[in-house]
């Protein structure tokens, strides 16, 4: 089974924190579908907005079980006010004269685009001005019919969000749920550029600055062999030859061809994939083509051993380095300053996404120039995506990930409450992570804290991966206890038994109970 890419999912099936703790947010000349569902003394009627129930002070006739439209107006001292502007042509077994309704409406014609556009606003039950609709129209007349639909996602998501209908911002939103895995993305864009027959300094830096990302794992092992090399404190474990072999060794890489060997040595062991290229890195290795064998067999051997072992161990501060530093590339700084919280950035990296930007202005090739345009707009709508709610925020990002051995993107979506210096509480949140691994293909890890009380649960279609995890609980217990976390339960399932528009990353929602009322909320 292939589970639809988590980014897409995101603005297809999200409901937001603001969504969650408003139970309705009425804006003026906003347009909205109540249904009556029961009539008071005193002029009073129980009305259903949406998901909500409010009692309005009525000043025209209206009937029970009836939808009528209403137009929000301003607010009054006895609460908000509502125009009712018709009853709703409502056919029992369709919906179709009531979109038809919202589109006149809004003055309107009935098109199949404007039809399609009425038709998900009222599916998803989202108030909306005759301004809004004007404007996604507009963006939708400026859209190939291929990709109506997920532009009319990233519509409903801007307007959920209180964001300004726009080109820009709608193209961002459609970028951000798009399926090409950002690698990929990355990928293409790097053979594009390479292709670039004398290129600008700008161009120049983005194409380094993209190739950098690739060659990350290549790069890393390379210093940590020459570090292990040259640091007698990690060489206590080994033999008293391999001792001496290590430090002739850091005699011998003093000088420039011997260290560009020693490295040469390492990166043709690699097993590396098609993403990241060996010769790439190679290349940087001042004449080493053309070096004579300055080091011996055993020498050969054993930089050979060290450098395998140290591709098949990591440490978790290694990983939270890789992805804090990825994603301060990517120009993604909200999820780098929860971790890092007061810390400066010294190193001022300029950022893919203002690389681009400037790049872009100096490419002339339509093709070229519009995958850094889309790249940009990916990488705006991950800030988007990021929210801020007051006691609570919600940061999703996105990060491409080069190994030795295959590539991935890394898709977190972490909500929770707020402390007092911006970070979010590390006490009451939920993260979700999802990444496609080599063995383990589509995985999707929930992790929920309560008052530092955890669940975990993982999804996955492995067959052996519930008994590894069973395994492997008790030392995870451990290990979070020693963090100050308790693990209540870890669970695993397969993608099948999820929710059947198999949705593997789903935003928070809180269940909205019945409302009891005092006084009037609307006057209509």
């Amino acid at each position: 089974m292939n589970p639809i890419n988590a980014f897409s999912n995101l603005l297809k099936h999200s409901v937001t924190l603001s969504q969650s703790r408003n139970n309705l947010s009425l804006k003026e000349n906003q347009i909205v579908q109540g249904r009556v569902l029961k009539l008071f003394p005193d002029q009073k009627a129980l009305i259903q907005l949406g998901q909500s129930k409010l009692v309005a002070q009525l000043e025209t006739s209206i009937s029970t079980n009836e939808n009528y439209w209403f137009r929000v107006g301003g607010s009054m001292k006895q609460g908000i006010s509502l125009k009712m502007l018709k009853q709703v042509e409502y056919d029992k077994n369709s919906k179709q004269e009531a979109t038809r309704d919202l589109v006149q409406l809004f003055h309107q014609k009935p098109s199949k685009e404007n039809i399609l556009l009425a038709k998900q606003l009222l599916k998803e039950e989202l108030p909306i001005t005759s301004q809004q609709f004007s404007a996604a129209i507009e963006v939708i007349k400026h859209t190939n019919k291929q990709a109506i639909p997920e532009t009319i996602r990233a519509i409903q998501y801007a307007i959920k969000e209180n964001f300004p209908i726009s080109q820009g911002i709608i193209r961002a939103l459609v970028q951000a749920q798009t399926d090409i895995p950002l690698t990929n993305q990355i990928n293409s864009l790097i053979d594009s550029l390479q292709k670039v027959e004398g290129e600008s300094p700008n161009i120049s830096h983005l194409t380094q600055s993209l190739v950098k990302l690739k060659q990350y794992p290549v790069n890393n092992l390379l210093e940590k062999v020459i570090n292990f090399i040259g640091n007698p404190e990690l060489h206590r474990d080994l033999t008293n030859n391999e001792q001496r072999t290590l430090a002739q060794l850091n005699i011998k890489l003093q000088d420039v061809q011997v260290l560009n060997q020693v490295k040469g040595e390492i990166i043709n062991l690699l097993d590396t994939s098609e993403q990241v290229t060996k010769q790439s890195v190679i290349q940087n290795l001042n004449g080493y083509v053309n070096l004579p064998k300055l080091l011996s067999e055993f020498e050969s051997d054993f930089i050979n051993k060290i450098a395998t072992e140290m591709t098949s161990s990591i440490t978790k501060d290694e990983v939270l380095t890789n992805l804090l530093s990825l994603e301060k590339q990517l120009g993604h700084v909200k999820l780098f300053s929860q971790v890092k919280i007061g810390s400066e950035d010294k190193n001022n990296i300029q950022s893919l996404k203002e690389l681009l930007i400037i790049a872009s202005k100096e490419v002339d090739f339509p093709v070229l120039k519009e995958q850094m345009e889309h790249l940009v707009q990916r990488l705006h709508g991950h800030s988007l995506l990021t929210q801020d709610h007051g006691p609570t925020q919600q940061i999703f990002t996105q990060i491409p990930l080069y190994f030795l051995d295959h590539q991935s993107d890394l898709t977190i979506q972490w909500e929770g409450k707020k402390q007092k210096d911006g970070s979010i509480d590390p006490s009451f949140c939920r993260i979700f992570f999802y990444l496609q691994l080599p063995k383990l293909a589509d995985t999707m890890i929930d992790v929920q804290i309560q008052n530092r009380i955890m669940t975990i649960s993982i999804t996955n279609d492995h067959s052996d991966l519930k008994e590894f995890v069973l395994r492997k609980t008790d030392l995870l217990k451990q290990s979070l206890a020693e963090m100050n976390y308790q693990l209540t339960s870890v669970s695993v399932k397969p993608f099948e038994l999820t929710n059947k528009s198999d949705k593997p990353i789903k935003l928070l929602t809180n269940s909205q109970g019945n409302l009891s009322y005092t006084g009037v909320d609307l006057w209509i």
